[in-house]
This record gives C-alpha cells, sequence and structure tokens, in this order.
C-alpha cells in the first residue's frame, strides 16, 4: 500500500490535528469519558475494538473534542469502512443532504441509547443501595433491642402483679413530679408497643381498680375518682392521664405512681 495514501486516511489526520492542539490521549479520555484502548483505536484505524453500537458516536466526540469538522469526518469514517476512501463522490447533493441527516438521526439514537443505559444503571445502583440501608436498618434495630433485653423475657410469666412480691425491698432511682390537667372524669391509659407489660392499679382503701397483663400493643383504661396507686412493671410504653400524655424520665425500669385527685399531682418513682 502506497505510504502516502496511508498518511492520508482521516484517521492520521484526526491524530496529527490532536497533536497539533497539544493534546494528550488521555486528555481526550478525560474529555468525551471513553476508555482510552477506544481512543488509541480511532487513531489507528482499527474500528473493529469499537463497540459497534457506539463506534459513530464514539469518532463523533473525538473529532468535536480535538475540533474537527464533525459531519467530514463520520463521512469520511463511512467511505473508508464501505471501501469508498479515495473514490470520487458523484452522489447527487440532495442524497448528501438526506446521508447527513439520516447520520444526524443514528447518532442521536445512539447517544440516547448510551444516555438511557447510564440512566437505567444509576437508578438501578440506587434502588440496591436504599434496599442495602434499610435492610441494615432494621438488622441494626433489632440488634439492639435485643441487646437491650426489653423485657428481660426469659424471666417472664403469666401472674399479675402483687405489690408485696413484685415491689418489695427495690431500689430508689429517681423521683418526677407532674401537675396533671384538672379534668372531672379522670382517666388513665396505658399501651404497650413492641413488648408485653403488666399494670396494678389500686385505690385509697387497697382494692384492684385494674390488674392486667397486657401484650404488645395492647392498652389498659382505668377512670378514677380518688387518689390511686399504680405500678407499671417495665414502663416501655406510653401513659397519658387526663388526655396528657406523660413522658416518662426513665425507661425499661419499674414505675411506681401516685396521683392526688384533690392536688391534680403526679408522683412517678423509678425503681431499679
Amino acid at each position: 500500500m502506497n505510504k502516502e495514501i496511508k498518511e492520508n486516511y482521516f484517521f492520521n489526520k484526526l491524530k496529527a490535528e490532536r497533536k497539533t492542539k497539544k493534546l494528550s490521549i488521555n486528555d481526550v479520555v478525560e474529555g468525551i469519558k471513553i476508555n482510552k484502548k477506544y481512543v488509541e483505536a480511532i487513531e489507528n484505524g482499527n474500528f473493529n475494538l469499537l463497540p459497534k453500537t457506539y463506534a459513530r458516536l464514539f469518532i463523533k466526540s473525538y473529532a468535536k473534542f480535538i475540533g474537527a469538522d464533525t459531519n467530514k469526518t463520520l463521512e469520511e469514517y463511512q467511505n473508508f469502512v464501505t471501501g469508498l476512501t479515495g473514490l470520487k463522490n458523484k452522489t447527487p447533493d440532495f442524497i448528501n443532504k438526506k446521508t447527513t441527516l439520516n447520520n444526524t438521526f443514528y447518532d442521536n439514537r445512539d447517544h440516547f441509547k448510551q444516555k438511557y443505559y447510564f440512566i437505567t444503571k444509576k437508578i438501578l445502583f440506587s434502588l440496591i443501595a436504599v434496599a442495602i440501608i434499610i435492610s441494615l436498618y432494621f438488622i441494626i434495630g433489632a440488634s439492639f433491642f435485643q441487646n437491650k433485653n426489653i423485657p428481660n423475657l426469659s424471666n417472664w410469666n403469666y401472674e399479675k402483679l402483687n405489690w408485696k412480691k413484685d415491689f418489695k425491698n427495690l431500689a430508689l432511682l429517681d423521683s418526677q413530679h407532674i401537675k396533671l390537667n384538672k379534668k372531672s372524669n379522670n382517666l388513665l391509659i396505658y399501651k404497650t408497643f413492641k413488648f408485653p407489660d403488666k399494670i396494678i392499679i389500686t385505690d385509697n382503701e387497697g382494692k384492684n381498680i385494674s390488674n392486667r397483663i397486657l401484650n404488645k400493643n395492647e392498652s389498659d383504661t382505668s377512670s378514677f375518682n380518688e387518689n390511686i396507686k399504680f405500678a407499671i412493671l417495665y414502663g416501655s410504653g406510653s401513659l397519658e392521664i387526663n388526655s396528657e400524655q406523660i413522658r416518662f424520665r426513665y425507661k425499661e425500669n419499674k414505675i411506681v405512681g401516685l396521683i392526688n385527685k384533690e392536688k391534680n399531682d403526679l408522683i412517678l418513682n423509678y425503681y431499679k
């Protein structure tokens, strides 16, 4: 093959143009975001190494980046791969224009396919990441509650609370004073969440108003018209008195409460 003809191949001109602009192959790789081996394949005329679907898009991107005529480059590429290199193009102008339009269409289509591929890939990785985060949340959450051991169900029994048996010789941890809303109809509502619990409520005479074993997500509602005393075994649920939500200062402890109806006072004693 004549050396002069070979040097006049369009890809050699592209390579020379790149060097004239003082651009390295790595500059091109970074600029158009394709693999280095594809840039080298374009400059060496090894178009069989390019992905068939993206060959025209890669060549067009390369030409545009180094400042070459993209339409002319694609035309020369087409002539090269179809064996028309060096032949005079006698195609009428209106067909040339049609070919240019078709090339533009296929370039846009290839660009759309590539863009769709990257967007789909990004969405897929995002969904996987979300799934992993959710899984870790539940795993860590389950591990946390298991480690906290709330309550210690290994010691759980289905006997109702007894003041003398269950609240004897306890060490006081802290006390909390709360001013209650004044209501004519007084209600105490205790609801469990993830764990079972026990509650006992007695009046001034020591008679039980309520003494229940509550499964998770179960509640006890009791009304009272006098001073009362109540106790909760684990205190891991929610307490509401006279439509007011009571925030426990400590949870996962035995809690004994005293309500003075005349003064609308609540005293919560926390025990270890």
